[in-house]
């Protein structure tokens, strides 16, 4: 198979109209959009392969749109039951898995804001982080759970495999949502995700990336 051809960048930049691209959506900047409408819903309904996923472990599966729809719902809706609401942050501390693509999108279907977290980070760094954002919850796995016994005034902890004493088992914790959750709108302008400079040059800077980037 020939590989695409990408379109010139300088070309492509003189070309570009956000108001062209937004009449390419469900929703609209100005009247409402939701990022996993328009990343995953749109897609639904057909049984369409969403992800192809190798893990690490040798295992392989197809994850569909509709299985992400569903499961985004209900941490969206496990969100919403922990008290978290729309432009409210909450912190990805996680593998490439299946399940930071729940995760992300079942954050935005809530309205909230998604910070990623770099599973190379120490607790200081993570620390840093995730208090200058005021994050509500980190969702973490088996693996990078440790780091956050020495962060401190650690916000709530959602882990993905084995979850400790005053933890939120995440699987568990899907399982008791439903899988309807309305999606929330938000507006172009709105806070989409938390993203903090590398800290090269003094203290790493909190950086939003609004909906319509």
């Amino acid at each position: 198979m020939p590989a695409p051809t990408l379109p010139d960048y300088f070309t492509f930049y003189e070309q570009f109209d956000i108001a062209e691209l937004d009449k390419q959506f469900a929703g609209g900047f100005e009247a409402g959009i939701n990022g996993c409408v328009e990343c995953c819903d749109r897609y639904a309904g057909e049984g369409r392969v969403a992800l192809h996923y190798e893990g690490a472990d040798g295992s392989s599966r197809a994850v569909s749109f509709d299985e992400l729809k569903e499961n985004a719902a209900r941490f969206a809706n496990l969100l919403t039951s922990l008290g978290v609401k729309p432009g409210d942050c909450v912190s990805g501390l996680l593998q490439r898995t299946p399940d930071l693509l729940v995760v992300l999108l079942g954050a935005m279907r809530a309205g909230v804001v998604y910070q990623p977290l770099f599973t190379a980070f120490g607790p200081k760094a993570i620390q840093q982080r995730v208090h200058s954002a005021g994050a509500t919850f980190i969702i973490t796995d088996t693996t990078n759970r440790p780091k956050l016994d020495e962060v401190e005034n650690c916000p709530g902890i959602i882990v993905s495999g084995e979850a400790r004493d005053g933890d939120i088992d995440l699987h568990d914790a899907l399982a008791q949502q439903s899988d309807v959750f309305e999606p929330v709108l938000r507006k172009g302008s709105h806070p989409l995700l938390m993203l903090f400079t590398s800290g090269t040059t003094g203290a790493p800077k909190g950086v939003i990336r609004p909906t319509a980037g």
